[in-house]
């Protein structure tokens, strides 16, 4: 498992570059003011991760514009899941389940890897980008959704690692969840630890119309103000 994986997100008023460590988050939420903003952040993560001496693993779940502007980057070979993303202009609903699902069976399959280690095989850390979160949680399908929060609770312990936009504000998706769909409560509060439930599940990021950024890491109260690289 990797200890470190090193991602600038900008820089402070000094100047001086401001990174943060994915692997340690191990979840990142982006919010966005618009759709400029996203693929910007998406391209130069991917740009800084290809630099790094460390092999990776990518799956996406993002529009068609943004896979044309994405997989360029990427080596197919890295790409173990393929791009699915709902169109409900042709009424396709299901696809964001479909890639749930795929990322959790790679899930299970490291976790027996773990179990039982093969030394003919190497298992690359995962990093898995998704250009709308609250697609996932307004998924027809309510398993998906408990799955998708089990993924974010415990996929970094087998290298998988999230990085996910919205166009809405991120505070705390498991609150959020409970109240798109009250039933789940009780599902959640059986599988979820309570405390769990009152704390964020990763770092917020926030772009303004202006482009500054605003950090918050899990735990923090107070967001850092950052500014654009270029």
């Amino acid at each position: 498992m990797n200890d470190i994986i090193p991602l600038v997100i900008g820089r402070q008023s000094t100047g001086e570059v401001h990174s943060v460590d994915l692997a340690g988050l191990p979840n990142l939420f982006i919010s966005h003011s618009h759709d400029g903003q996203l693929p910007e952040l998406f391209i130069s993560f991917i740009n800084q991760l290809q630099q790094l001496n460390i092999s990776f693993l990518f799956a996406f779940s993002v529009n068609s514009r943004m896979a044309g502007e994405l997989t360029p980057l990427v080596p197919s070979a890295s790409l173990p899941i393929t791009f699915l993303h709902d169109d409900y202009e042709e009424g396709n609903i299901n696809s964001i389940d479909e890639f749930i699902k795929a990322v959790a069976q790679e899930m299970k399959k490291r976790k027996a890897f773990y179990i039982r280690p093969d030394p003919t095989l190497t298992l690359l850390p995962m990093l898995v980008f998704i250009d709308d979160i609250f697609e996932v949680i307004m998924s027809v399908h309510k398993k998906t959704a408990l799955l998708f929060i089990e993924l974010l609770l415990t996929a970094s312990a087998v290298d998988i690692f999230f990085i996910m936009g919205s166009s809405g504000i991120y505070r705390n998706l498991l609150e959020q969840l409970i109240n798109v769909t009250p039933s789940l409560k009780k599902k959640l509060n059986k599988s979820v630890q309570s405390q769990t439930i009152a704390q964020p599940l990763g770092a917020e990021l926030v772009v303004n119309p202006d482009g500054l950024i605003f950090y918050r890491e899990r735990g923090e109260k107070i967001h850092r103000r950052l500014f654009p690289m270029e």
